[in-house]
């Protein structure tokens, strides 16, 4: 079994919000999806719902596994200070809308930008007004192992959006910086404390190369099984 560990230099830190399982911090509305779309009248069988025709009821999201995989691999750094960010007047000289920002914390939670200039890409045909995040936590994993850190897309966040990156985090212990944009038309928001901010995804490097070929046979869905994925193919995972 390999280890992560979050490390902070900050006690208060620790004391609200700390990094966790991304798997306590699911998003509410998938918590409340049902497994099947229960629109009609149902008559329920040991292994799987059927409407009155006998048919399977359609699954939804939740019956998903690559998708729950996805929501509750890995680990979960979230936002541990209220940052309010406010728009301010066009700068006409550079053509990029500035926006103000004030972190509560500034240890738990420190908010700096980057110019335009650095990741000239336009947004919208607009130039962006870019965001980095800081934490004070620093991320420790064996030897041969970096991290994949990202925005975790399932809670739907519209207001800023983080760049993903790799470290290597068996070498690199510094605590780690997450550049974003501004991605909302809100004169201003607030980022509450508690808020997922950046997945983090441990993994093992290893030299791959690329085989591209040509199969001329079927690849059929096996038609005799329900959840047939999760029966034939899937691992379960663990990240505590």
């Amino acid at each position: 079994m390999s280890k992560i560990k979050f490390i902070t230099n900050y006690e208060p830190a620790l004391e609200n919000f700390a990094p966790v399982p991304i798997k306590k911090v699911i998003p509410d509305w998938y918590k409340s999806l049902s497994r099947y779309q229960v629109d009609k009248e149902l008559a329920f069988d040991a292994r799987f719902l059927i409407d009155n025709n006998f048919q399977t009821v359609p699954q939804t999201a939740k019956a998903c596994i690559p998708l729950r995989d996805y929501m509750t691999s890995g680990y979960i750094i979230r936002t541990q200070s209220d940052v309010l960010i406010k728009q301010e007047a066009n700068n006409i000289d550079t053509g990029v809308t500035d926006w103000a920002w004030f972190s509560v914390n500034q240890k738990l939670l420190s908010v700096s930008g980057h110019r335009f200039e650095q990741l000239p890409v336009l947004l919208n045909g607009k130039k962006n007004f870019y965001l980095k995040f800081k934490t004070s936590w620093s991320i420790q994993t064996p030897a041969g192992y970096s991290c994949l850190l990202y925005q975790p897309e399932m809670f739907f966040e519209d207001r800023f959006k983080l760049l993903p990156a790799i470290v290597d985090t068996d070498n690199y212990n510094l605590p780690i910086e997450y550049p974003g944009l501004i991605t909302t038309t809100e004169k201003s928001f607030m980022i509450k404390a508690g808020t997922p901010l950046i997945a983090v995804f441990p993994f093992k490097r290893e030299k791959w190369e690329v085989e591209v070929s040509f199969a001329k046979k079927d690849f059929p869905t096996p038609p005799f099984f329900i959840n047939w994925y999760k029966r034939l193919f899937y691992s379960r995972k663990s990240y505590d």
